[in-house]
């Protein structure tokens, strides 16, 4: 995805949001099995990492403490994001980006027989997220992080910021009909993350 600005948007999209998009402070998601990728302006709401320890305890007769066996560790991270829109046509754009954003949750699939009567998951929908030095991976830096989104991504409009309605030929998205996009939308997801090296 090139930069805004060398795509003629810059009249259409807010300088501020543009400014921090092409400084690079973004949020870029890769779609593992397709290799697709969709980017956001990186207005952070919400960030966290847990780092869960597994352990399995077991009580013997005559010892006070547990004998104790590890497991796994495992890293948990979370992201909340705004994405804003100066004009109806960013809208539009930001809308597109949101959907192939959710369709990143599904897998790949392979036709099966020679009619493709049936299909079968050919790879699941992994992802690749980077985030800064924040979310990235720590033995390749800017490649990001591999892991599998797990509670879903939820969107929802910020009701407060407004909205762009249409009717007819008007519309940014091409459809027939009445047309509503939102100003704004919160978006946040938790990443469970794959660990490539030791």
């Amino acid at each position: 995805m090139g930069k805004k600005g060398q795509l003629g948007w810059a009249n259409n999209f807010d300088a501020g949001e543009e400014n921090l998009y092409n400084r690079g402070f973004v949020i870029r998601i890769e779609h593992v099995p397709t290799k697709r990728t969709v980017e956001f302006s990186a207005f952070i709401t919400d960030q966290s990492d847990a780092f869960t320890s597994n352990w399995t305890e077991e009580t013997v007769f005559g010892r006070m403490d547990p004998i104790a066996t590890f497991e796994s560790t495992k890293r948990v991270s979370s992201l909340g994001f705004t994405v804003p829109s100066f004009s109806q046509e960013q809208a539009a754009h930001n809308l597109a980006r949101i959907n192939t954003l959710l369709s990143m949750l599904y897998p790949t699939y392979t036709a099966q027989g020679g009619d493709q009567v049936g299909t079968t998951v050919n790879m699941g929908p992994l992802v690749r997220i980077k985030y800064a030095n924040i979310i990235d991976n720590a033995d390749n830096p800017g490649k990001g992080l591999l892991g599998y989104i797990t509670t879903g991504i939820t969107v929802t409009p910020d009701l407060e910021a407004g909205l762009f309605a249409s009717t007819g030929e008007a519309n940014a998205t091409k459809i027939t009909g009445n047309e509503i996009l939102y100003k704004s939308y919160n978006l946040n997801f938790e990443l469970s993350v794959l660990h490539e090296h030791s």
